[in-house]
This record gives C-alpha cells, sequence and structure tokens, in this order.
C-alpha cells in the first residue's frame, strides 16, 4: 500500500464520518456523540512539575476519535500518529543524514459502559496499520567519493482487542488510559544504494550499485500497558 493511497483511505475514512455524524446530528439531534482525545503525559508532566525523566511511551496514536450512537451503546474509533525525525553528522570527511518517517493508523467499533457519574469504560476491535519508511545517506569525501543510501519500510498489518477506563472531570471532558492486546504482521523490506566516484580517474566516472532485500516476515502480539494518559474532549 502506497502512502498516497493510504492517506486517501484516511481522508476517506474521516470525511464519511463527519458527513455522518453531521446528518445524523441535524436528524435525530443528540443522537449521536463525538469524541476526540489527546495524548497529555507531556502536559501533566509539567502541570504537576514531575521529573524530568522521560519514560517511553509505547501507544503510538497521539490523537484518537470516536462516533458514539448513544441509542446503540455503540461507536467507531479511529487513532492516529506520525513521527519524523531528521539526524545529521559531519566531520570533515563523512557526512550521514538521516530521515525517519512512521505513521500509525488504527480503526475500529466499541461499546461504552457508564459506570457511573463520573467513570466510563469501553471495550472493542481494532484494526491497526503501520507504515514505517527509514532514509540514511552516509557521504565519505576522500580520494573517492562514495555515497550510500540505505531506505528501510516496512509496513505492517494487524489487530486485537482494547479495553479503557476514563474519569469525567465534568460533562465535557474526560481523562484516563486504555490497555489493548494486539497482534501484527511486518514486511521489511531494504534497498541500499553505493554511488562511487573515481576522482583519480579520467571524467571521474560514476558507479552505481542498488541492492534489494526482502526481510523475514516478522509477527508479533504484545500488550500495552495503561502508560498513555488521554485527554478526552466530548462534542
Amino acid at each position: 500500500m502506497t502512502r498516497k493511497l493510504f492517506l486517501a483511505i484516511v481522508i476517506t475514512i474521516a470525511s464519511t464520518t463527519f458527513v455522518l455524524a453531521q446528518s445524523d446530528s441535524s436528524t435525530h439531534q443528540q443522537k449521536t456523540e463525538q469524541y476526540v482525545g489527546v495524548q497529555a503525559n507531556e502536559l501533566i508532566r509539567q502541570i504537576f512539575n514531575f521529573s524530568n525523566t522521560n519514560n517511553t511511551i509505547t501507544n503510538p496514536y497521539l490523537l484518537t476519535y470516536a462516533l458514539y450512537f448513544k441509542k446503540l451503546d455503540f461507536g467507531i474509533r479511529t487513532g492516529l500518529g506520525y513521527t519524523y525525525n531528521s539526524n545529521t553528522t559531519n566531520d570533515g570527511v563523512t557526512k550521514t543524514t538521516s530521515n525517519l518517517n512512521d505513521l500509525s493508523f488504527r480503526i475500529g467499533v466499541e461499546r461504552i459502559f457508564k459506570l457511573s457519574r463520573r467513570f466510563t469504560s469501553g471495550v472493542g476491535i481494532d484494526g491497526i496499520i503501520g507504515i514505517n519508511d527509514d532514509k540514511t545517506t552516509t557521504a565519505v569525501h576522500s580520494f573517492d567519493t562514495t555515497t550510500t543510501v540505505t531506505t528501510s519500510k516496512s509496513n505492517t498489518y494487524g489487530g486485537g482487542a482494547m479495553a479503557w477506563l476514563r474519569y469525567n472531570i465534568n460533562k465535557k471532558i474526560s481523562i484516563g488510559s486504555e490497555v489493548n492486546f494486539y497482534y501484527t504482521t511486518a514486511t521489511p523490506e531494504q534497498t541500499i544504494s553505493v554511488t562511487t566516484r573515481n576522482n583519480n580517474l579520467p571524467g571521474r566516472p560514476i558507479v552505481t550499485t542498488t541492492t534489494t532485500s526482502d526481510g523475514d516476515v516478522q509477527s508479533d502480539a504484545h500488550i500495552t500497558i495503561p502508560a498513555v494518559i488521554y485527554l478526552v474532549v466530548r462534542f
């Protein structure tokens, strides 16, 4: 699945969900509720002046959205996360540039339970997609100039069960966390392109060699503990 196709699917799902929510709200008047959540770990750490120790967040979904049908006690949920990191080092001889692009998306269904006036929980099933596209370029300037471009790609598919618990601060704002169990399968691929310019030969000829290798299919089953705190706003 290419990145353009994936983004088209995301936009289509978001547009359909938005239209459905608008139509349902205008026709049936408050028969649906919308929930938008964002990871709030850093915000809470700053407000309460916790230590500067950065614990690794294993949940990749920075933003979440859910459309809840009140009459059915049923909801459609999505999650989206994107990580981009660029780093360059140069010692005068070797210059290395790394660009990391990681995109995570999930969509599923859930059932919501109102435990009390302050507490709400939910359980559901998700399907997930992950796209990793990392590129590292290393250029060595010496008698010969050698540039090595390593591109690593991996598409991850899977799904599983999830559950969450939230504390309702008021009618519009909640805070909570989730736990999930996902089974995923990844198909890695790596391409290495080496370009050498021989400065000692007439015309400074350039030779490029490219190799592509498919890695073994990787399957994984893992549980994500409730380490991420979501701040959720209801509309």
